[in-house]
Order: C-alpha cells, then structure tokens, then sequence
C-alpha cells in the first residue's frame, strides 16, 4: 500500500496555524526572555530557526515589524558573544553545513526578514498608504545597517562574504529608486526604541548605498584600509562626494569603476575603454578616497561622449 506524502488542505492549514501559534508576538517576548537562562550553545540554535520560520512565514507585515523589534536586541548581544573567525576553530564557531560562520548566517536571517518587510509593504494593498511609512523607513534602515554589519565582516576578519550579500544591497537601491530618487528618511517612533540607536539621524538611501560601495572597493585596492580608523571617519564625506552616473554617460570614458547591479559583488575597476553600456551605474569616487587608496596619480583621461557632440550642433 502506498501512502501519499501530499500535504492536504487540513494539513496544510494545521501547519500555517502552528506558525501563527510560535510567532505569535504576545509569547515570543517571554521565549526570548526564558532563552537568557540558556547557554548560547543551545539558544543561538533555537533563535536562527524562530528567525528563519518567521523569514519563510506569511505573516501582516506589522507583525513581522514587532517580531523583529524583539529580536534586534538579542541578536545584537548574541553576534558580540560569538567567536571571531581568527580564533574560531570549533564545529560551534563554524557552520559546517555552508561554510559561513554563525554571525554570517544569523545576519543573514536579519536581512531576510527585513528584506521581506519591504516585499509585504510593497504589496498593493500596503504600497500607497501613509500609515505604513514608519515602518517601511525603520525596515530599510535595519536593512542597510545588517548589510553594513554583513560586509564589515567580511572585510575585518578576511572570510567571503555570503552568496548574495551584495546582491541585497543592489536589489535594496534599485528597488528604493524605482520612483525615481529615493528620498531622505527622516527617524520615526520605530527607531527610537532601536538598541543601537543608528535611527537618531535623516538616512540619506544615496549616501548610504555609496558608504557601501566605497567600502567594497577600498577593500579590494587596499585591503590594509580595513585596519584604518581614517576610513570610517571619512567615507561619510567621500560618499556624498561621490557619484554615480548612468552607463550611457560614461561610454568611451576609459578607467572606471562599475556597479553591476545584477552581479553579487562589490564595484570593480574596469581597464581601458568602456565601449558599451551595462545593468547598473559608473561609480565616479570623490577624489579624496582615490587619493587614500592610491588611484589618484594619474591625470584623468576625458571620454569622447557622442551625446554631447549632438547637444553642442544643437540636434536631438
């Protein structure tokens, strides 16, 4: 006799109620306070599969909102218990399964949630309303500040980033430009409540998303920037200096740096001519970073742009 390994309908609504039962926000404060007593060897494991449930979950996009708030704190605490790669050599410190470490991947289950905020708010039924703003502004900052913390890592202790790490940042802007340019977020009542209190200040999404990338690129032609507290001091200013120009405007410019929105990876240097357009911006860098990183000895070698000569004849 064979038996059918379907899930039904009844079955179905029976795990989708189980799920409403384990995230409800009402228990998940005091299971996140009863984990306290718990070493972190057995309450890390349980709070990355609450967080990956709640990842995978349909759920109001509020509710995601307040189950996140309740997790912040805890997982903050948790990441700064863990141990660094450079002296990490146990099973416990290791995945094994994926070869990142435990903080990769429970900064991972951070973004996803906040990244699936964002897809919920998107949703025709939420898109255009007001009541939602806070909460979409609180969503992206988390998810810039997780991906920073993400790429941060990657960079201090020298270990890979985790597949799709930069293509969250991509998707993050593009999807914050779709409107045209993203606008400036100003804090909301969300973020004062916020452990590490990033939200006291306007989030410039722009500014923000070039931090990154200066970040990525300076790790690649310096890596040594890491160790460099100047960096972090500057790269505010060196982000809001810089630019980032549409392909079309760059072509035949030669010695760029591109942003390749559809690949999962930092800006990269591309040599000689730029001969075609490309999915994804030309990052020009404040000079004040090409000199840090040492790309600024070369006198700049204009492009021949067609566009301009049609403008200047006066055709269009």
């Amino acid at each position: 006799m064979q038996y059918s390994t379907t899930l039904t309908g009844m079955d179905r609504n029976l795990a989708s109620a189980q799920v409403r039962a384990e995230l409800d926000v009402a228990l998940v404060g005091p299971w996140l306070k009863a984990l306290r007593r718990q070493g972190l060897g057995l309450a890390l494991p349980a709070m990355m599969l609450k967080l990956d449930t709640l990842a995978k979950a349909d759920v109001h996009p509020i509710q995601r909102v307040e189950l996140l708030r309740l997790f912040k704190r805890p997982v903050l605490k948790a990441m700064a218990s863990l141990p660094k790669p450079v002296v990490a050599s146990s099973d416990f410190a290791k995945s094994a399964g994926s070869g990142v470490t435990l903080e990769q991947r429970l900064l991972g289950l951070m973004q996803s949630n906040y990244r699936q905020v964002l897809r919920d708010l998107a949703k025709f039924e939420y898109a255009d309303d007001p009541d939602y703003d806070a909460a979409r502004s609180w969503a992206t900052r988390n998810l810039f500040h997780f991906i920073e913390r993400q790429i941060r890592y990657g960079i201090d202790w020298e270990v890979p980033w985790p597949a799709g790490t930069w293509q969250d940042l991509h998707d993050l802007y593009v999807f914050l430009s779709l409107r045209g340019p993203a606008r400036i977020l100003a804090p909301t009542e969300l973020d004062a409540a916020d452990p590490e209190r990033e939200g006291e200040e306007d989030l410039d999404p722009a500014v923000a998303y070039k931090r990154l990338l200066l970040l990525g690129l300076a790790s690649q032609i310096k890596p040594t920037s890491a160790d460099d507290q100047m960096i972090f001091e500057k790269l505010d200013a060196w982000a809001l200096e810089s630019r980032l120009d549409e392909p079309e405007r760059r072509v035949w410019d030669q010695g760029v740096y591109l942003v390749e929105v559809a690949k999962d990876a930092p800006p990269r240097f591309r040599p000689g001519v730029l001969e075609d357009s490309f999915h994804g911006w030309v990052l020009e860098p404040a000079q004040g970073f090409l000199v840090y990183v040492g790309r600024a000895l070369a006198p700049e070698v204009p492009g021949f742009h067609p566009f301009e000569l049609q403008r200047a004849s006066g055709q269009n």
